[in-house]
């Protein structure tokens, strides 16, 4: 790093893939690639912090009402946004009746369904009136849901960091803004983006310490390379998880017991040992809360000991991103299929990957993909395995579950609420739309001269306080 670098304290941040779009709350950027970069640029009223506790954003107070229908957000004094505009109590309004048009093509409209009405009293204070009790509210605004100024040149929000540069193929820019409400604890100046989706090319970059943080540390190289000195491995407890997705819309995966055939053929825990090693885990839960985990029965059971081939073998056509682990991942996973006589032909895809335009689009009968950090089991079971979830790729319908999603989603006892889940959890265990490979923690690092930095449970760069010698 040059003097000039080093006087203007950039940090190099290297992350797994380039993003479709920054244009928040809409359909493209709705991505574990964009979210990221959405949150520095353009927070919401609220986060959630390392231990996945509800923290004051934009807003500085909030109240609720009685009957948990209302929802009164005070806001920070003078906020202002990276294009000078003011961030009021009339635009965070104006964001949600954007959110709910139509036209912008956002899948948080189904997300924020309960909302009934955004109402501006005065310019300081906001007021949410939900049509039914939602506890989990609050998670959905500090999840994927961002707010920005009134103007058509995005992303302009009122977050730490304004972007000043997007060269697709080679890195995006982010400034500091002075203006920021906390920018007093942003100690860093300037923050270039690259990508680096293959696992080989990580560990260089990390030997040659040409990065300052790692977005993803690959799990298999991580203790050799902190021993060496380059880097300082920071990890979280998530809900990622790599699954085998099945097409339930078509033969021969539309029929739960070819699915199952396929879960025991697996040996996941040895698929979680060699690619997440100390940080993964087998588990047939979709759900994994770092403060709780639903029970999910039954539990991963050991694949039985192959032989050889199976003989003849039935072609499954699958789909999948060249990201590392993934395409060694499916390697191994054709090998165990083999033994039950199924030859995986796999087509990978370049970045930047979104499931809807491979999945949606495409002909496939498996699909290796990985689920997203989600920060509410309400979050995850509507958008990605109720019948009319956003992001259910696999064409998975049971009305039973989607109607303890629905109950769950409404009920504000805490207990029973975990039993809905833990309900439709089993289910989804059972009748697997997905078959989870392994989860794994969120594994990001940085290199020993940053000081402060620690990976989020959801995968966002969280930089207040960090610095760099």
């Amino acid at each position: 790093m040059s003097g000039a670098d080093s006087a203007r304290r950039r940090i190099r941040l290297v992350s797994l893939h380039e993003m479709l779009s920054l244009d928040p709350n809409t359909r493209l950027s709705d991505s574990s690639a964009a979210t990221p970069v959405l949150k520095l640029v353009c927070p919401n009223l609220v986060r959630l912090d390392h231990d996945m506790r509800i923290q004051p954003e934009l807003a500085r107070a909030w109240a609720v009402s009685d009957d948990q229908r209302v929802y009164r957000f005070t806001l920070r004094q003078a906020l202002k946004c990276h294009d000078g505009s003011t961030l009021d109590a009339g635009v965070i309004a104006w964001n949600f009746d954007r959110i709910f048009d139509s036209r912008s093509g956002s899948v948080l409209a189904g997300d924020l369904g309960t909302i009934q009405t955004v109402r501006a009293c005065g310019d300081a204070v906001v007021e949410f009136e939900l049509s039914r009790p939602w506890p989990a509210f609050l998670h959905h605004l500090a999840g994927r849901c961002h707010l920005v100024a009134d103007t058509a040149m995005q992303p302009v929000g009122a977050g730490a960091f304004r972007l000043t540069e997007w060269v697709r193929g080679s890195h995006l820019r982010l400034e500091r803004f002075e203006h920021y409400w906390d920018a007093a604890n942003i100690h860093v100046d300037e923050v270039v983006v690259t990508w680096a989706p293959d696992g080989d090319e990580r560990i260089r970059l990390i030997e040659s310490g040409a990065y300052d943080i790692m977005e993803s540390v690959p799990a298999y190289a991580s203790s050799r390379l902190q021993a060496q000195g380059h880097i300082a491995v920071s990890h979280a407890q998530s809900t990622t998880r790599l699954t085998l997705a099945m097409n339930c819309r078509r033969p021969p995966f539309d029929d739960p017991g070819r699915r199952r055939e396929v879960a025991a053929a697996l040996d996941r825990r040895q698929l979680a040992e060699r690619y997440a090693g100390p940080y993964g885990r087998a588990t047939d839960a979709v759900w994994g809360d770092p403060l709780r985990a639903l029970p999910a029965s039954p539990a991963v059971q050991p694949a039985p000991e192959g032989t050889g081939d199976a003989g003849p073998v039935a072609t499954v056509q699958g789909v999948m991103t060249r990201v590392s682990p993934i395409p060694a991942v499916a390697g191994d996973v054709g090998a165990m299929l083999r033994r039950i006589g199924l030859e995986l032909d796999v087509r990978a895809y370049d970045d930047p990957p979104w499931w809807p335009m491979i999945y949606a689009d495409t002909d496939w009968q498996v699909a290796f993909q990985s689920m997203g950090t989600r920060a509410h089991p309400d979050i995850l079971f509507s958008r990605e395995f109720c019948t009319e979830g956003a992001f259910n790729s696999t064409g998975y319908s049971n009305p039973e579950l989607d109607s303890l999603v629905a109950e769950a989603r409404h009920t504000l006892e805490p207990g029973l609420r975990d039993q809905l889940y833990a309900a439709a959890q089993s289910i989804l265990v059972r009748e697997m739309p997905v078959i989870v490979l392994y989860g794994s923690d969120t594994l990001a690092g940085a290199r020993p001269a940053v000081k402060g930095f620690r990976a989020h449970p959801l995968g966002y760069w969280d930089l207040a306080g960090v610095s760099v010698e």
